[in-house]
């Protein structure tokens, strides 16, 4: 299919030393919905000694550059933004079909030097440091010019000498040196560079290239949550919470608007809605024209004002990530919320006249019993009850715990698969038939994986590449399974002690470990 984009940078290839493949191992519409393809892209084609060229794992694409056709044996670097475990897969068959030797002791000096990065490797890099060649840990902006530094010093002196001196970099982990290394971030975001030259796809709504947040300026005004939710990967991947100041932010709306063509801004940050200027980013935003949305609200940090404000900047349904119904829930996790402000919420979004209302929940909670799956559904049915009376109207998308490394929740288990399924069970049949919900539940079985790649070290690698070369499927997971005699669900379930040692241990998470213990005690106690 044909694809045309706005803010493509095409470059001159003989006279530019680092040709760089930047792949998202996912389909187009999903990477392009990713702030950090945008960032990394202009970051690099910014540098007249680098050429960044993008690559996604698409069927509505050939395995080649958007940019050049070229295919990935073209370039000498290939680095692999990983959002999700559920694409380590996608990394591993892409360098298949591409002739690339995945494992990184396989290749030599005619093949590119492979880097992974994002917030799941982040968190553990073991399942694919036998993959790898270079690791970045943390935020990569600082990191990768250094990166690039050294790789332009050190051009045509050979893969061993590269990696020995890019090991020096802080936030570089290279596995076959096992180095340590510590994660690094941006202090200020002031001084961070923002995508200004966003890339739009020239395309319908009904294409399969229309990005999941819509043809979008993604602005980021925050980074990191100071809340603390004990489950929550981002919350402690990206600490310590960051904000941009107001100028910067306007400087960059006002800026990145003259280049990206659209009208849309969608404002990113884990917990944006605490920046202590978001009233007067909405505000603006509204007065200069501009339609704009944020994907999460928390419940107990939006009023009416804000409210208001977003209906007028054309977001059609807040979204707000309870996560549970049960305020004995509620503690164990950390949100630290009255159970009764999620109907006191929904009451006050419908009466500013929003039609619709989304929510997310989360099924098997350490701790979680029946009954607090049954407080969920009543939850539903009252907010349905305060006004919601359209078709759909409340929008319900559920997840099931998992089990993230350095979280206060990485020595708990997943909850049995039939336990899950009876959960999801009850809240099917409980609401079927009733036409205001729209319920979604994802894949048990994708969950599961997801578990049990967190969870795991080096030692999957086999796995990982046994269900790559069998086509990345379920079916090549069960496969998996009966080859190397093992079963997944019982590798996830399971509840560790303090005594485990994690394979991420290795990594320096940039704060005292004890704090993740400390919280997971306090869960343990409320649960006990």
């Amino acid at each position: 299919m044909n694809l045309v984009e706005y803010n493509v940078v095409k470059k001159d290839w003989r006279n530019i030393p680092i040709k760089f493949a930047l792949f998202y191992p996912n389909v187009y519409r999903v990477g392009m919905s990713c702030l950090a393809i945008h960032l990394l892209y202009e970051l690099m084609n910014s540098r007249n000694d680098v050429l960044c060229e993008r690559f996604f794992l698409d069927p509505n694409l050939p395995l080649a550059s958007i940019e050049s056709k070229r295919y990935l044996k073209s370039f000498n670097i290939v680095g692999f933004s990983l959002q999700y475990e559920l694409d380590y897969v996608n990394f591993i068959k892409a360098l298949l079909e591409s002739g690339i030797p995945p494992l990184s002791k396989d290749r030599g000096e005619g093949d590119p030097i492979i880097c992974l990065g994002g917030p799941a490797i982040t968190s553990n890099p073991e399942p694919l440091a036998s993959f790898a060649d270079i690791i970045f840990i943390g935020e990569v902006e600082d990191t990768l010019n250094k990166f690039l530094d050294v790789v332009i010093e050190y051009e045509g002196r050979g893969r061993i000498e590269l990696l020995e001196n890019v090991s020096k970099i802080p936030g570089i982990y290279v596995p076959s040196l096992n180095n340590r290394v510590r994660r690094v971030w941006v202090e200020d975001l002031d001084n961070a560079h923002h995508a200004l030259k966003q890339i739009i796809p020239a395309c319908s709504s009904n294409s399969p290239f229309h990005p999941v947040l819509g043809k979008s300026f993604l602005l980021e005004v925050s980074r990191g949550c100071g809340f603390g939710c004990r489950f929550c990967l981002e919350g402690y991947n990206y600490l310590p919470m960051r904000f941009r100041s107001f100028e910067n932010i306007l400087s960059i709306v006002n800026e990145g608007l003259k280049f990206t063509p659209t009208n849309n801004l969608i404002i990113i940050g884990s917990a944006a809605f605490v920046h202590p200027h978001f009233k007067d980013i909405l505000e603006y935003l509204y007065k200069c024209g501009f339609k704009f949305s944020i994907p999460s609200l928390r419940l107990d940090f939006v009023d009416e004002d804000i409210l208001k404000l977003l209906k007028l900047g054309g977001q059609r349904t807040p979204v707000f990530a309870p996560e549970t119904a049960s305020q004995r829930l509620l503690k164990i996790i950390n949100k630290r919320f009255d159970e009764g402000i999620l109907l006191d919420v929904a009451k006050l979004v419908r009466s500013i006249g929003f039609n619709n209302i989304k929510l997310y929940f989360m099924i098997g909670l350490p701790g979680e019993s029946i009954e607090d799956v049954e407080l969920i559904i009543d939850s539903l049915r009252k907010i349905a009850d305060s006004g919601f009376n359209y078709p759909k109207s409340v929008r319900v998308s559920f997840s099931f715990f998992v089990p993230k490394p350095n979280t206060p929740f990485q020595w708990f288990g997943m909850d049995s698969k039939q336990s899950l399924k009876r959960k999801v069970k009850l809240i099917k049949d409980a609401l079927h038939g009733d036409r205001r919900f729209d319920i979604r539940f994802p894949n048990l079985r994708e969950s599961i994986i997801q578990a049990f790649i967190s969870r795991s070290g080096s030692n999957i690698a086999p796995i990982l590449l046994f269900v790559a070369k069998n086509g990345g499927s379920l079916s090549s997971w069960h496969a998996a399974e009966k080859s190397f005699k093992f079963s997944l669900e019982d590798m996830v379930v399971s509840q560790l002690d303090f005594k485990y040692n994690f394979p991420w241990d290795g990594i320096d998470i940039g704060y005292d470990k004890m704090l993740l213990m400390n919280e997971y005690g306090k869960a343990l106690s409320l649960i006990k």
